[in-house]
């Protein structure tokens, strides 16, 4: 399953299609769940600059348009300039030219096989750190406080990341190549499914000063101390899937079992108005948007999106409330002989299964397998109707695809603006295109799919 990240919305329900069940927020209402240290209940406004970059980051790609992109690193890109960083205040001078200071690693891996097994990417990285003297070599994978390590997402679930934000106190050496060597270096020390795009320091010299003319001066640098988890506004996670489960199929197809399956989803392809249908289904998940609420001041609640025998029967009600900014289709891509059309969600915090959950709901509905109507199946879930049987789709094809990042005047300064440069933009496609789409798109892959939709689902009612 997908373990969750950790912004929290106020217990409220809403939703642009559902607004006749809305109801407005009761005051200072909270979920709670917490990750690296993180308060309950962080709340956040997001600036007109923040919903721009990331409702145009949805539009490119949902507008499928992409220029060849190399995976090579130059021996001096715009991403990654050499900067030489105070000691930090404790941190003390750990060699002749060594000296720990705040550093952002941004880096992508492949989380879980096919078959959903994760990898330990964690301690493939301490490895890879300590190997190459950005950690001590005493450090241990079970103590990592010691050396200021926070990260976007957990790293010991099975979801992939093209965009995961890494934060430590590295031992970094002032190298000839810069940070661009230094990602090298680490990068030599890893497995090619794992991959430092990016390397940044934190607080005030990560952040880009300079503005285009024409634009806004960029806001004076933070001196706090850069945290990957408590920093990140929200999160777009990307879902694989074969374009033809966002249509009813053929009972002769479901009937010739897998193999048939497969088949029809070579042949397949989604029109655009199977497209606007899909879009139709999975808006049902936004909250917010009516009323002039915004989205994260309202929620659902996804109780029903998780295990629930993995639930702490002593969590707080509300505990499982989430909000969802949006979730819709994206572009279409061609994998394995296979359209695929890349479904993006993006929402502040989500349960472990979530998303997985939110999957299998929605092909539940658009494939027509529903005995009632899709809407009243829909709301009954989010409103944790226990006769709803939320199925839950292979977590394998999820992948954290961007970490949007407070910009916001008392907000800590973000490696290279939240890593919004287009050096790291352009690694992180590049990284999704030459690493992580074949992958989710294997053999394997594909035929662990086609036998879920014919046994992970009811039959069409």
């Amino acid at each position: 399953g997908f373990g969750g990240a950790f912004a929290h919305p106020p217990a409220t329900t809403g939703s642009r299609l559902f607004e006749r069940w809305s109801a407005p927020a009761p005051a200072g209402g909270q979920g709670s769940n917490g990750h690296h240290g993180m308060p309950n209940g962080v709340g956040y406004h997001m600036s007109d600059s923040d919903e721009n970059y990331t409702e145009a980051s949805m539009a490119s790609t949902a507008s499928g348009t992409r220029t060849p992109l190399s995976m090579e690193v130059d021996a001096v890109e715009p991403g990654s300039p050499e900067v030489v960083l105070p000691d930090m205040a404790g941190g003390g001078v750990m060699g002749s030219a060594e000296a720990r200071r705040q550093l952002a690693l941004l880096v992508g891996y492949v989380g879980a096989d096919a078959l959903g097994k994760a990898r330990s990417v964690e301690a493939e990285l301490v490895r890879a750190l300590k190997a190459t003297g950005l950690l001590p070599a005493e450090t241990a994978s079970g103590d990592l406080a010691k050396v200021g390590w926070s990260t976007a997402l957990p790293l010991d679930n099975p979801a992939s990341a093209a965009a995961q934000c890494v934060v430590l106190d590295g031992q970094a050496p002032r190298a000839p190549g810069g940070l661009a060597g230094l990602a090298d270096k680490v990068n030599n020390a890893l497995p090619a499914e794992v991959r430092v795009l990016n390397c940044a320091p934190c607080g005030p010299d990560g952040h880009q000063h300079g503005h285009m003319a024409g634009q806004s001066p960029a806001r004076p640098p933070s001196s706090r101390r850069f945290d990957a988890s408590r920093e990140a506004v929200s999160r777009v996670l990307e879902y694989l899937i074969p374009s033809a489960a966002l249509m009813p199929m053929p009972p002769a197809v479901l009937e010739g079992g897998p193999a048939a399956v497969l088949e029809h989803m070579r042949s397949f392809r989604l029109s655009k108005k199977g497209e606007q249908g899909a879009n139709a289904v999975l808006a049902m998940f936004h909250t917010g948007g009516t009323k002039g609420i915004p989205w994260n001041r309202a929620s659902w609640d996804f109780s029903l999106f998780t295990d629930r025998q993995q639930q702490d029967p002593a969590k707080p009600a509300g505990a499982n409330r989430r909000s969802v900014k949006q979730f819709r289709c994206g572009e279409k891509v061609m994998l394995g002989g296979v359209e695929h059309v890349c479904l993006r969600v993006e929402g502040n915090s989500f349960l472990p299964q979530q998303v997985p959950r939110m999957v299998g709901l929605a092909v539940l509905c658009a494939q027509a397998r529903t005995s009632r109507p899709p809407e009243e199946v829909m709301l009954g879930a989010l409103q944790g109707e226990g006769a709803v049987v939320v199925p839950c789709a292979p977590g394998h094809p999820l992948v954290l695809d961007r970490v949007v990042y407070s910009m916001g005047e008392k907000a800590a300064s973000a490696p290279r603006d939240g890593w919004t440069d287009t050096y790291s933009l352009q690694q992180m496609e590049a990284f999704k295109r030459a690493v992580l789409y074949p992958h989710l798109a294997s053999p394997a892959a594909l035929q662990a799919f086609a036998a879920w939709l014919v046994d992970g689902l009811p039959a069409p009612q």
